[in-house]
Parts: structure tokens; C-alpha cells; sequence
């Protein structure tokens, strides 16, 4: 159907922007694709990553979101068992929602058997599984590989990016990242990897860091996941502390009002004197099973100075990882 199909690859094109009002023309491509033909896996695929995406970035609650994902990826196994993708947001669910790393593995190997080397699987599969459970150099060496295939994907360097953050190649990390902006100027998530990649400099990249994290705020119109990366790099800066206060004031009443992730409102509290709020945030956060949580706790240098505190390796054991 070639309706289903065009309509298919307009929603694929608004689902690589990251923002509500592109994310939801997603959803309304999808759905309109899957009304044309019922029985068009794909686009029941790409439904998994809309109801994913939004829950990742922080623009809607997971608990309500995830679920929908894993319901749009099993309809699109239904349809086509061989649709290699639809296994992979499968393997996601499992992974970033119910933390079963096991079933996340199994799905994962089915997408990979059945992809060969698809560069969307070699990506989700290094990003999503094997960045949280801490094999990182497994993840960067699938990365690589799949910007071999697709070297101007600004999504492949800002991931890569930040995987080489979390193995702690900062200089490396700062490089790939300015690729990624290169490529894209306003992917914002571009900026918050180059944002993290420059705190992993300690002080002398501080002032970099919050540069970035300013401009990814300005870029997604003050979205809670930029605005809580910007938090971060405020709490470093002494002299940013009246305006970290703001953050968390602007933050604390979006979310009396509506949907804010707590793990972004944890972010805020991500300093010595706020530990206390940091960890009743933090456990919020697995609560509402923020997607984004397990790829960064676990691994993220910004939490060093947590680790020999109990509370942490708690945070960790709920999500089944090592820290």
C-alpha cells in the first residue's frame, strides 16, 4: 500500500526530532499508516518508537507509555516475525521498563539473527542494552561499525558520544559530539552530550559544559531533560547557584501542573548539600520507570562521589545493575 508507506517514512522523519509537537506528527503518521493497512508492521513498529521516544525524552510519563511501546512492537511481531526492528523496541521494553536484562538479551540476539548488520538494530542494541550493563566497549565498537554504514547520522555521534563519556574517553567523547553538531547544530541532544562530555574535564570544562546545556535548553524550547542537564552544570559553578534555584523552581511548578520525569528534578539536586532530595527524586524515578535512568546511573562519572553512599548501590540493585 503506498499510501501506508509514504505515510511511513513522514513519520519516521518526525520521529528524528525530538521535540512533543514532532513526536505527536509521528504518532498521527503511524496511526494513519496502520489505518490504511492493518496488517503493516512497519508502521506498528514505529508506533513502539513513538510511545518510546516520548517516554525517553521526558515529554510523557513511561508508566503510561512503555506499556503502549511493548503492546505497538508485539502487534508489528504478529504481523511480520522476521521485522527485525519490532524485536529490538521489544528488547527495549524489557530492558528500560521492567529491567529483565535476560528478555531483553533473547529479543535483542532475535533482532540481531535476523537483521545481520542493520545499522538501526547495531545502534539500539549497543545504546540500550549493552551501554547500561556496563559492557562499553562492546557498545562503541557496534557504533563504530554502524557509522561505517551511515556516517553523516548525527544520531550515531551524539550516542557514540556519550558512550565514550560514560567509558570516560572525555577528550574523544568532546570530539564526536562536535561531529554530531557539525552535522545537526540544532540536535539538541547533540549539545547534551558535548554539555556531559565537557564536565567529564572537571573544572576546566565546566564553563563548556554549561555553555551547551544553555543552548540544548534554547534549542527544545526548555524541555525538563535539557533543563535538568542544565541543573548539573549550574551545581558545579558556584557562581550559578542562584540560577540552579531557578531551574528547580521553574521545574518543581511545571510538574504541579502537569508531567515532569522526577529523574530531571533529580538532576537538580545533584550536589553534596541536596543529597537527600537527589536520592528521594532518584527513587521517584524508577517508580515512574524513566527510560533514560538505567544507561546513566550506573556508569556516569557525575555520580562518582554517590557511590560509597548505600542509597546508590539501592538505586542500582532496583534496576538489577552493578555499580
Amino acid at each position: 500500500n503506498m499510501e501506508a508507506y509514504s505515510l511511513l517514512l513522514k513519520g519516521r522523519y518526525f520521529l528524528n526530532r525530538p521535540t512533543l509537537e514532532s513526536l505527536e506528527r509521528s504518532r498521527v503518521c503511524f496511526e494513519d499508516a496502520t489505518t490504511k493497512d492493518p496488517n503493516y508492521a512497519p508502521a506498528w513498529c514505529g508506533l513502539a518508537e513513538y510511545f518510546f521516544q516520548s517516554a525517553y525524552y521526558g515529554l510523557m510519563p513511561a508508566i503510561e507509555r512503555m506499556p503502549r511501546s511493548r503492546a505497538a512492537a508485539l502487534k508489528a511481531i504478529e504481523m511480520d516475525p522476521t521485522l527485525a526492528e519490532a524485536h529490538a523496541m521489544l528488547a527495549i521494553y524489557y530492558a528500560q521498563f521492567e529491567y529483565d536484562w535476560p528478555a531483553a538479551n533473547r529479543e535483542f540476539r532475535a533482532a540481531l539473527e535476523l537483521s545481520g548488520e542493520s545499522v538501526t538494530v547495531q545502534a539500539l542494541y549497543a545504546f540500550f542494552y549493552l551501554r547500561p550493563i556496563g559492557r562499553l566497549d562492546e557498545a562503541v565498537i557496534r557504533l563504530e561499525r554502524a557509522l561505517e554504514q551511515d556516517p553523516v547520522s548525527y544520531h550515531l555521534y551524539t550516542q557514540l558520544g556519550y558512550t565514550l563519556y560514560l567509558r570516560r574517553s572525555f577528550e574523544k567523547a568532546i570530539d564526536v559530539s562536535r561531529r554530531a553538531i557539525e552535522l545537526n547544530p540544532d540536535a539538541y541532544m547533540a549539545h547534551v552530550a558535548l554539555a556531559v562530555a565537557a564536565l567529564g574535564l572537571g573544572p576546566g570544562g565546566f564553563a563548556l559544559a554549561a555553555a551547551e546545556a544553555e543552548r540544548a535548553v534554547q534549542i527544545s524550547g526548555r524541555s525538563s531533560f535539557t533543563l535538568g542537564v542544565l541543573g548539573i552544570c549550574y551545581g558545579r559553578l558556584d557562581e550559578r547557584h542562584e540560577e540552579l534555584e531557578r531551574l528547580r523552581e521553574e521545574l518543581l511548578d511545571r510538574a504541579r501542573g502537569g508531567f515532569v520525569s522526577p529523574l530531571h528534578i533529580a538532576w537538580l539536586y545533584l550536589r553534596p548539600p541536596d543529597v537527600d532530595q537527589f536520592f528521594e527524586w532518584a527513587g521517584k524515578a524508577i517508580d515512574a520507570r524513566d527510560p533514560s535512568l538505567p544507561g546513566t546511573v550506573s556508569l556516569d562519572s557525575t555520580f562518582d562521589w554517590l557511590r560509597p553512599d548505600p542509597r546508590f548501590r539501592a538505586l542500582c540493585a532496583r534496576m538489577h545493575l552493578d555499580c
